[in-house]
């Protein structure tokens, strides 16, 4: 198969990433591959409150109907899916996952966590995010996740599965590339010289020199900034579960549900987790999206923030009889 093969939508994809990660502080540099017949920029980028992991994919325009009349085995194949290994943390952490196939639209939520792994890719049962949808030759699509807050890139693996076109590939073996994601876990901040307590006068914690976002200090006290995660079931569900927010220095959590509020939690046993009860039977069939709207204390000097997870009615469907 043809690796080295180039495309003119090559520069649009490298231009695309460029200017994704332009859009956000304290952004990585997109870095551009070959994985496979296809072309691969990634990036990680942060704006302070939210990370963004950014893969930007260009599938070569080969002639396929030409080759296939030939007989011919294409070179290039479209994409049937791509997928991406991230943590096993979906309780701690809300991704929002979309993708932009250059229709005008701009980035669309698709996509989903799949803490099982994938299948088709020989048995993958590591967590990935799986982007289910195929792309065409001659196409550059730009596949993405957001984590909320501040987080390293590390790198992962990018799994590339092609279409089928009776080629001599084997049909459940894909294309795996490393590129960047979104760490689990930062590394602790280091000391500076002649800071033992490893912090700046304005209690702010450095790294190599910048300031990272940190407990703040004021007049002695120590000020706790207020944190929040939003677990709770994804995708197909026929039972009842629950979707909770958990953290310190929270006021009151708000639930809406596509839009209208369902519940108003000012106050939680614990005052630590925050949850309402969500009965699929009683949502039209299709996705619904559950979004829960944070607000810290006035002492925790932290802005509201609002997370979010979709949840789908699962509707059994009858087997269809022929006869």
């Amino acid at each position: 198969m043809n690796s080295r093969r180039r495309s003119p939508l090559i520069a649009l994809a490298v231009v695309a990433a460029s200017l994704i990660a332009l859009a956000f502080t304290g952004s990585a540099l997109a870095a551009s591959q070959t994985i496979g017949p296809y072309e691969v920029t990634d990036a990680v980028t942060n704006d302070g409150t939210d990370t963004t992991a950014t893969y930007t994919i260009t599938v070569p325009g080969d002639p396929i109907n030409a080759l296939l009349a030939a007989n011919i085995a294409p070179a290039v194949q479209a994409i049937s899916h791509v997928d991406v290994g991230v943590c096993n943390d979906l309780a701690d952490r809300t991704y929002t996952i979309q993708r932009d196939i250059g229709d005008g639209n701009g980035l669309q939520d698709f996509g989903s966590f799949e803490s099982a792994g994938d299948p088709s890719l020989n048995n993958l049962t590591t967590p990935i995010i799986k982007w289910d949808g195929s792309q065409d030759t001659g196409t550059t699509y730009i596949y993405s996740y957001k984590v909320p807050g501040v987080w390293d890139p590390t790198p992962t693996t990018l799994y590339i599965k092609s279409g089928s076109y009776g080629n001599t590939r084997d049909p459940h073996e894909p294309f795996t590339g490393t590129v960047q994601g979104i760490a689990c876990a930062n590394t602790p901040p280091q000391q500076q010289p002649g800071n033992p307590g490893g912090t700046t006068p304005t209690g702010t914690s450095t790294v190599a020199g910048q300031q990272v976002a940190g407990q703040q200090q004021v007049l002695g006290e120590r000020v706790e900034r207020g944190t929040a995660h939003l677990a709770g079931a994804s995708g197909c569900q026929r039972k009842a579960f629950r979707v909770k927010v958990s953290g310190k220095q929270i006021r009151k959590v708000a639930f809406t549900i596509d839009g209208k509020r369902v519940k108003k939690v000012s106050a939680s046993a614990s005052g630590k987790v925050y949850s309402i009860t969500i009965n699929p039977n009683k949502f039209k069939p299709g996705s619904h999206l559950v979004a829960a709207k944070v607000t810290f204390t006035a002492a925790s000097n932290t802005r509201s923030k609002t997370m979010r997870v979709r949840f789908a009615r699962c509707v059994r469907t009858a087997p269809a009889f022929t006869g």
